[in-house]
Formats: structure tokens, sequence, C-alpha cells
């Protein structure tokens, strides 16, 4: 007989096989699940731990600027040209060095003002102090125009400077390159010439040979007896075009300065600019004593002057980081180099497929691709608001733009050293510089834009760093009219109307 007890019981034991009501038939399926939630998270936690040890968050990046300076004492229509090609592509506010400084007859005092304007600006963006990762364009006022944006010049900048410190350790090797602080951290435009300096100067003898094809001028490339010197390397200093950081550009500026103080015998900052940087590959060039003598018995082959004896100089620090853009992907001086450029649309130099063979080999020569950097960048009239369509959406392959055809560049600054005829005739609508038949539209563009908040001058990063218009971007007017102006280096607001406005026909 089965009593209450006994039911009592066995209802126990079911309860125990997790067999009755269904509440607890899950009660050890649960605990598994809870262990196995706890190790994934423990596990997921570890994970996350190790991975921030191993590859720490990237830091933010950093606020850096970019400078423009251009001495200059007055105005006339080449340096209001300079002013609209860098109202085009958006440049920093050009800032005018020594701007209404009375010119004196007195060529050494000229020379010194000019030097010292420069030097004294930049001990005052020193003495600031906010962003030591700045960089300072330095352009002469009456001969230069921009043809690419500020995003390209600074992508370029680094990658010639990175470019010019692995060439400097494959000369004099990773130890003496270090020891020495080999860097090129200033960079110059390139010339084919080296004036006014006397060739047994440093200035002319001691300089690397660039790295292009022996042969890049044709036949007569480095041909002594040949004249013009067109087919000289672009191997020597041409002071008009200069860009670097602000702490190094001071030093360079302040020895540079003492020098034509001390040693004032030509008319040209470029002579003391060019000493400069002969001393610091001079100094170098110690650390290979047989390339030093190669050197400079090339330099008396080339005065047949055989008597001369090569001087030692002290072990002193010459190291002022400076560097030649060789390949002229930032900026491209004109003189002697006329048959060597051309304006092209890259669109247009493309190999026809329904070419013969000779035509196609001929063809490859001028076909010219267009650079990353440039088919990255803001289209050419982007900032135009009330644009038609066709021109808004026009991309850089389907410009004018000037062509470096030996190292197959398309460089961002045009200097217009003594070819100075052409800055009339590359002007001309539909025949030289692309912006040229929009000038006063892509004037009135920036006007406005200069009355907003600044905006990073590259939509990336460029070398870890987001850039920035440096010194005073906005106008101090509420009147958008007053926007395209400068500023003089004394924080003088020059308007339009009172820098270039009467000379407008020239170029409108």
């Amino acid at each position: 007989m089965i009593d209450a007890d006994s039911i009592r019981g066995f209802r126990r034991k079911l309860q125990g096989y997790q067999l009755l009501d269904g509440g607890n038939l899950s009660a050890r399926p649960k605990r598994r699940l809870c262990f196995l939630a706890l190790f994934v998270t423990s596990v997921t936690v570890v994970s996350a731990f190790w991975l921030f040890i191993r590859y720490p968050r990237a830091p933010p990046p950093r606020p850096a600027r970019l400078h423009l300076l251009v001495p200059a004492t007055s105005s006339n229509e080449n340096l209001c040209r300079l002013f609209l090609s860098a109202f085009a592509p958006s440049y920093p506010t050009p800032v005018l060095i020594n701007w209404a400084a009375p010119e004196s007859p007195d060529k050494f005092v000229q020379h010194v003002a000019k030097v010292q304007g420069i030097s004294d600006y930049l001990a005052k963006l020193q003495r600031a102090g906010k962003h030591k990762d700045d960089l300072v364009l330095i352009l002469d006022g009456y001969d230069v125009w921009f043809q690419l944006g500020p995003d390209v010049l600074l992508k370029r900048y680094f990658a010639t400077t990175r470019l010019l410190d692995k060439q400097a350790r494959q000369i004099y090797g990773e130890k003496v390159a270090v020891q020495r602080d080999m860097r090129h951290t200033i960079l110059f435009g390139p010339d084919k010439m080296c004036w006014p300096s006397d060739l047994t100067s440093p200035a002319c003898w001691a300089l690397p040979k660039p790295q292009l094809a022996p042969f890049a001028f044709g036949p007569h490339t480095e041909n002594r007896m040949v004249e013009p010197p067109d087919y000289n390397m672009p191997r020597w200093l041409n002071s008009g075009t200069i860009l670097g950081p602000i702490e190094d550009l001071q030093r360079m500026f302040a020895i540079t300065l003492q020098h034509i103080r001390d040693n004032f015998t030509k008319a040209s900052d470029q002579f003391y600019f060019a000493e400069v940087f002969g001393a610091q590959e001079e100094a170098r060039l110690r650390n290979r004593p047989e390339l030093l003598q190669a050197m400079w018995n090339d330099a008396l082959s080339r005065r047949s002057n055989e008597g001369s004896q090569l001087a030692s100089s002290p072990a002193q620090s010459s190291e002022f980081h400076i560097g030649l853009d060789h390949r002229s992907t930032l900026f491209q001086t004109v003189g002697m180099y006329q048959n060597f450029l051309m304006w092209a649309q890259t669109r247009y130099t493309t190999v026809s497929p329904r070419a013969s063979e000779d035509e196609r080999r001929l063809q490859a020569f001028y076909h010219q691709d267009l650079p990353s950097d440039i088919a990255s960048s803001p289209p050419p009239f982007s900032t135009l608001r009330n644009a038609s369509t066709s021109l808004s959406q026009t991309k850089w392959s389907e410009v004018n733009l000037l062509h470096n055809t030996v190292t197959r560049t398309i460089p961002v600054v045009i200097h217009f050293t003594s070819a100075k005829l052409l800055r009339g005739w590359w002007w001309e609508k539909d025949k030289g510089i692309w912006f040229s038949s929009q000038a006063r539209a892509l004037h009135e563009a920036y006007a406005a834009r200069s009355m907003t908040a600044a905006q990073p001058l590259s939509s990336s990063r460029i070398d870890g760093k987001t850039w920035y218009a440096g010194g005073q971007m906005q106008a101090p007017s509420s009147n958008a009219s007053q926007g395209a102006g400068v500023w003089s280096d004394q924080g003088q607001w020059l308007t339009w109307e009172a820098t270039c406005q009467r000379f407008e026909e020239e170029f409108y």
C-alpha cells in the first residue's frame, strides 16, 4: 500500500533528477553557460589589455602651420600675379617682409635689410613658440607663381627631405650621418649655374651631384665646352625659393646675416646663402677625404689653376640641414630650363593605340601620368561656388600644367629666373597657367573664404600632422570685398585695392 510519505519521497527523488515541472530542468546547463560566459569575458578583457600594451592607440594628430613670407617693399603687376596664384589653390595669406621700407642706394644696407627683415620675422615666430612643427615658405616677390596646392607642397617637402637624408647615409655611412647630424630640413630651389660665386669656392665645387641619369639633358650634359649652361646638372643653390622649419631657418639666416656683415663683397643674398651651403658640404666631405680631393681636382680642372692647394678648414660645426630640390618636385627654376619644360594637359599625353610602332616610341617619351598627390588634391576650380557644372567638375588632368620633361615631374612653384618675359606670355589665357582665365572669380572666392574660420590645408594628415594656414588668415574687416588682401610683417592689413587694383588690366 502506497501511503502519503512514500509519495512525498518519490516526488523528492524526481526533483533530484530535474524531471518535474520544468522549473529546474535547465539548472545544470545554466551553470555551464554562466561559466562559459565568464571565461569568454575574461579572455576578451585580457586580449584587449594585451593589444593595448602592444599596440597603443595612436595619439591625435598634432596641429602645424604653413607660413608664407614674401620680401617686397612695393607692389607691381608681377607681385599681384603671385598673390593670385596663391589665392587660387588656397595658400596661407602672404606676409610681406619690409613692406614700404625705403630702398637704400647702398647695396650693403639693402641686402642686410632683406635678410634682417626675414630673420626678425622668424625670430618673432620662434618666440611665440606655439607650433614647433611649423614650416615657413619664403619666395621672391616678383618672379614666382604657384601652380599646385599647399597639400602637394607639404607632401613633396617631406618626401624630398627623406630622400636627401637617405642619400647622405649612402655617401657617408649611417654612423657618420648620425654623428654629424646630417639632415635636410631646409630646401632651396636648384640652379644650373654657380652664380655669383667663384668656381674655386665650395659653394661651386663641393656640392653633391643630382642623382639624375648621366645624359639627362642630352649628349651635351655637363659638357664644359658647350655654352650656354643649359646642359648643366641643377646642382647649385638658388635663394629665390626656400622652405623649412622655423628654428633651423632662423639659425641659417643668423649665420648668413653675420657672413654678410663680416665679408660683404657681392651685392647678392644668393651669394651668401650659397657660401653657407658650400661650407656645410665641404665639412661633410672631410669625412670622405678621397671624395673631397677628387671634387677639388675637378674644380681645378675647370679653372686650369694647377698651382692651387686645397686648404684645410677647422673641424667646426657647419651643419645647417640645407638641401636642394634637384628634381624640381617643389621648385622649378625657368632660366636655362626653357628647352626642357612644356605646358600640357596630361589627358592628351597618352599613347594612341592606333599609332605605329615608331610613333608609339615617340609618344611614350611625352607620356605623363598625373601624379597621385595631384590627383588626390581638391579639383582646380572646387572653390568656385557659382561655377558652371563643367568648370566645377574640371579635373587636374584637364588643365594646363608646366612639366619638367627631364625629371618627369609637375612642379608646385614656378620661378622665373632670367626668363622674365615669360611671365607675360605664360599668363595668357589658354596658353599657360591654368587659373589665368578664372583669376577674378578665384580671387573673389578666396576673399569670401577668408572671412570664415580657417580650414585645414589638407583633408588628410601629412607627416602625422593636421596642417593649417600660418599667421592671420582672416581679414580684419567684416566686409567680404576686403577679404583678399595680404599682411605686412608689422601686422598691417593691406587691401587688394591698395596693393593691386591699379594693375588689374595686366592680368584680368
